[in-house]
């Protein structure tokens, strides 16, 4: 599902882009999409119901030669090596209010824990 978000999005910015007169600078047209894995954490009822956890998206994306860039010649585009970046977007659902820091506090650290496991092998250095 989230993969079919991010198409989706690609192409929402790729059309608004059009509409604004190519005046945009979309990241979709610097970087290209290399890999999307998705990992989760419960830390519902027992760390075991989905009512409250989290979901990281591990996402590696590679920035495409300059001469995708709008450059007509690729010779005069200026160089640059090929340079891959990681992001880890999460999304959680914790435990709300005051009376429950402790608990928020130890989901995240759970979280961070079961994410850091569920990474790809390629992801962390």
């Amino acid at each position: 599902q989230m993969l079919l978000f991010a198409r989706r999005e690609l192409c929402r910015k790729r059309r608004t882009k059009k509409k604004r007169g190519g005046g945009l600078t979309d990241v979709s047209d610097k970087m290209e999409l290399l890999d999307v894995t998705v990992g989760d954490v419960t830390c519902g009822l027992g760390n075991v119901f989905y009512n409250k956890g989290a979901i990281g998206a591990f996402v590696t994306l590679k920035r495409k030669p300059a001469g995708h860039w709008g450059h007509d010649d690729t010779a005069t585009a200026p160089k640059q090596k090929p340079s891959v970046t990681k992001l880890l977007l999460v999304s959680a659902h914790m435990a709300a209010h005051a009376k429950h820091v402790e608990a928020r506090n130890d989901d995240y650290w759970r979280i961070v824990e079961e994410l850091t496991t569920q990474a790809p092998s390629h992801f962390l250095p």
